[in-house]
């Protein structure tokens, strides 16, 4: 019985040996499990980055397609000079489309009419198809052979007025000082009873040579008597006349209305406050130029 108690105790020191390291085997186990699960976790942390970078694909996505919205593409075909073109009127570049396009400068255009109030705004278009907003225009006047001429400027004052028995009364000042060789000749004015307006490309209603003396000149005018409530139209402008060449009248449009009055008392006479005042606004100019 010994000698099996001996061996039998072998036995059992043996299994317990062995179950030491069947425990030793758990636990490595459980730490590699652990260590797994931390990288199960590090995948879990890589499947949200990857679920972030997703969303930044679609962001950037999102904005690749607003981009192609709004991007230019260059065409050298659209690079050219826009001319604008109103006759008796300034043109609209926002409303109107060009009159003419060209690719350089200097550029001749088609011909013009004679005798005709002219106005030109030029504009440049870039190869990207980006227009300049410059809204500045200039006016020539065309007489009957195609050239150009320079006009007088447009009188300083013009005063229009219901005078007594039903006439119009019209004062002027032209400071003609600051038109150099350009300066008008003539006084002109075109007036209408029948409420329609003057025009200013016909005959003048009435011509009267500017007399020069103290650097402004002046128009006193008085039309006919007409009924009570008649409407009455006037344009009032400078010109001058070039041998050759005919008239280059200044470029105001402005047309006046009054009402004929037979029963009231005339307009207070303001002439010469008027007077004073045309006389100053030549002088400063004047001396401005000098």
């Amino acid at each position: 019985m010994t000698s099996h108690t001996a061996e039998m105790k072998g036995y059992f020191l043996l299994y317990a040996y062995q179950k030491a390291r069947l425990w030793g085997t758990f636990d490595v186990l459980n730490s590699v499990l652990a260590e797994m699960k931390g990288r199960f976790g590090i995948v879990e942390v890589l499947e949200s980055r990857l679920a972030e970078m997703k969303g930044g694909f679609g962001f950037l996505a999102a904005r690749a397609g607003e981009m192609k919205g709004i991007h230019r593409v260059a065409n050298d075909a659209d690079e050219r000079y826009e001319l604008y073109r109103g006759v008796g009127a300034e043109p609209d570049p926002d409303t109107e489309a060009p009159w003419e396009t060209f690719a350089s400068l200097p550029h001749e255009t088609a011909a013009l009419d004679e005798w005709e109030f002219y106005y030109f705004i030029l504009r440049k278009r870039n190869k990207f198809g980006v227009v300049s907003k410059n809204i500045s225009s200039w006016m020539i006047v065309t007489h009957d052979e195609g050239a150009f001429a320079n006009s007088p400027s447009a009188p300083d004052v013009i005063l229009a007025v219901a005078g007594a028995n039903g006439k119009m009364v019209v004062d002027a000042y032209y400071a003609y000082p600051k038109d150099g060789d350009d300066q008008a000749t003539n006084w002109a004015v075109w007036f209408t009873s029948n409420g329609v307006n003057p025009d200013g490309n016909a005959t003048p209603t009435y011509n009267e040579t500017i007399i020069k003396a103290d650097g402004v000149a002046k128009l006193h005018w008085e039309s006919s008597e007409f009924g009570d409530g008649t409407t009455l139209k006037v344009l009032v402008r400078v010109r001058r006349f070039v041998v050759g060449e005919g008239w280059y009248p200044s470029d105001n449009a402005t047309i006046y209305t009054v009402i004929a009055d037979v029963d009231g008392p005339p307009t207070p006479d303001v002439k010469i406050a008027l007077e004073k005042f045309a006389q100053l606004t030549a002088l400063d100019e004047f001396y401005d130029e000098m």
